[in-house]
């Protein structure tokens, strides 16, 4: 089973109090997956929405997952604080959650990409159980996601709570499953709204499905887009490209192609740029 993860962001962005987002930014990670990409906001983003003197506690740096519970429910997405065990966070991830976690960064052998620090800090952890004993972490410190072992985890979050039970932060719309999504064939194609007869702005969406939920934004009458991949997904045809660096689908019934069957040269630059030839 395959969930939407979407892109990770990074605390350390150039924004205000960029070095004590890791909490808001662990939520920004958490609120892309858990809508499919269709809400993407960055951690500084986050972080603007609750002014410093209005937080849980001003005097101490970063959040706390309660100032990230403000934070969603302004945004009107669900998201809860639960407290609980360990048991409880990892029945979590299997029920396709993503959950924010607070613990002790001195418990990561390898460290936190922050070769400074070693204090409290702030994870985002995806679903999905490959049965090899790990979880897939999304430390806002580091420049990518990577697999971590539980007990790791564990040892983590229990340091932080001091023998108490955990609280952990969770958002409650189970994250997009692509497990039913199949590329069929990479191909470069430049298209236009259609049909030709009738033209309308068509919109494109973060996930191959038909829902309003998944759209982000639309192509304009006369706008021509190129797309690089054939997509089946959910019984219809898509077409995979990018926009505003976020990697979007076109139902290919709501567009007309420049070139039936694409344009050769389009579709060559593509093929030498993957195969690493040409000029």
């Amino acid at each position: 089973m395959i969930f939407f993860e979407g892109t990770h962001r990074r605390q350390l962005d150039g924004s205000p109090l960029a070095s004590e987002n890791c909490t808001p930014t662990s939520g920004a990670n958490g609120l892309r997956a858990s809508s499919g990409g269709r809400l993407d906001k960055s951690g500084g983003e986050l972080r603007a929405l609750i002014p410093k003197d209005k937080e849980t506690d001003p005097k101490t740096p970063g959040w706390s997952l309660g100032d990230l519970k403000r934070a969603m429910d302004g945004l009107k997405v669900p998201y809860k604080n639960k407290p609980g065990t360990w048991a409880d966070v990892e029945a979590t991830l299997r029920s396709g959650l993503f959950v924010v976690l607070q613990g002790d960064s001195d418990q990561f052998p390898g460290g936190t990409c922050s070769a400074n620090f070693k204090g409290d800090h702030c994870v985002g952890l995806h679903p999905g159980d490959l049965g090899d004993g790990t979880w897939l972490l999304a430390d806002p410190l580091c420049p990518s996601r990577r697999r971590e072992k539980r007990e790791v985890l564990k040892a983590y979050a229990e340091k932080f709570a001091k023998g108490k039970k955990l609280t952990f932060g969770v958002f409650t719309t189970p994250v997009p499953q692509e497990d039913d999504m199949k590329i069929t064939a990479i191909k470069g194609e430049d298209w236009t709204p259609g049909p030709k007869d009738a033209p309308a702005r068509r919109p494109f969406r973060s996930l191959p499905e038909r829902t309003n939920e998944a759209i982000v934004g639309h192509i304009e009458i006369g706008q021509i887009v190129r797309t690089i991949a054939e997509v089946e997904a959910g019984g219809e045809k898509w077409r995979l490209t990018e926009i505003g660096g976020q990697s979007v689908y076109l139902l290919r019934s709501d567009f007309d192609p420049l070139f039936q069957g694409g344009d050769p040269a389009v579709d060559k630059k593509l093929s030498d740029y993957i195969a690493r030839t040409g000029g």
